[in-house]
């Protein structure tokens, strides 16, 4: 018996024979045949299932991602398209400003000015996204003067800065400060940083540069001395800036969610928080 068994036999039976008992063995093994002929066919019916639902993920994947390619295609067309118009519209209005004498027309004029140049910032925020969230923009890791990269910033923000009455200080007393990131990137950031932190500072306010290190990162830090964060938009901002996907705060638009997409290009992170004395801190975190 054990022999038949090894030779791949699945029931026996013994002389004299029992009828009811063969008749019951028979129909048990052909219930099993059966049994066995469904479980294969339905197994090969289920490959096709599954070959034919992959089939139409993969297409559905390719529709995907065609349309994603046309999205982020055409928001940069728009964002090239409108460069060039506002570029003009800000030139003729900084050369008007400088010829017309009369002070209720120059207000009129930096009015114009001033919200141009806004949308021109946004084009190119709108721009940068697009950019990272389809991988074409190339970052160039390497180690970067933080204190330098600063002092350039507040040249360039100068302008914004005078408006607001604002003072500036600087905390980062080393100049030999290096951080490993992507210049432009870190030097968007801190003006998307300086940026939000003069839009909510009362005038006469100041806005602090500082950095933290440890053993495993160095963060750099945006702080004024403003009302902060109230602590529902704090939540929410958090929450968008733990996220692994990306998200705009209605509170801050694209500003934060694309420093978040910036950082994220540096595999660093974007930490928030009010200071107990009063106003808001932004940390930039890169790692060692």
């Amino acid at each position: 018996v054990l022999k038949g068994f090894e030779l791949g036999g699945q029931d026996y039976i013994t002389k004299p024979f029992n009828t009811a008992e063969l008749l019951a063995r028979i129909n048990t093994h052909l219930e099993l045949v059966k049994n066995k002929k469904l479980l294969i066919d339905y197994s090969h019916n289920l490959e096709k299932i599954v070959a034919a639902r992959t089939a139409e993920l993969q297409v559905a994947n390719k529709q995907l991602s065609q349309l994603e390619k046309a999205k982020s295609d055409f928001l940069s067309i728009i964002s090239h398209e409108l460069r060039t118009p506002l570029n003009g519209i800000i030139g003729m209005t900084e050369l008007l400003s400088q010829s017309i004498k009369d002070e209720e027309q120059r207000d009129y004029l930096d009015f114009l000015s001033g919200a141009s140049k806004r949308l021109l910032r946004f084009s190119e925020t709108a721009l940068l996204i697009t950019s990272l969230q389809s991988n074409n923009q190339q970052v160039e890791m390497f180690e970067v003067s933080v204190k330098m990269l600063i002092e350039m910033l507040i040249d360039e923000m100068a302008e914004l800065i005078r408006d607001k009455n604002a003072s500036i200080n600087i905390g980062i007393k080393d100049d030999k400060l290096l951080i490993r990131a992507d210049a432009e990137l870190l030097r968007k950031s801190l003006s998307i940083l300086m940026e939000i932190a003069l839009s909510k500072l009362p005038s006469g306010g100041t806005i602090n540069f500082d950095y933290t290190e440890d053993e495993q990162e160095i963060c750099v830090e945006v702080s004024d001395n403003g009302m902060g964060f109230p602590e529902e938009v704090l939540e929410r901002l958090t929450r968008v800036m733990e996220h692994d996907k990306f998200l705009v705060e209605e509170e801050e638009g694209l500003s934060l969610a694309a420093v978040k997409l910036m950082m994220n290009a540096q595999n660093g992170s974007v930490r928030l928080f009010n200071i107990a004395d009063g106003g808001a801190c932004i940390s930039l975190c890169f790692k060692k």
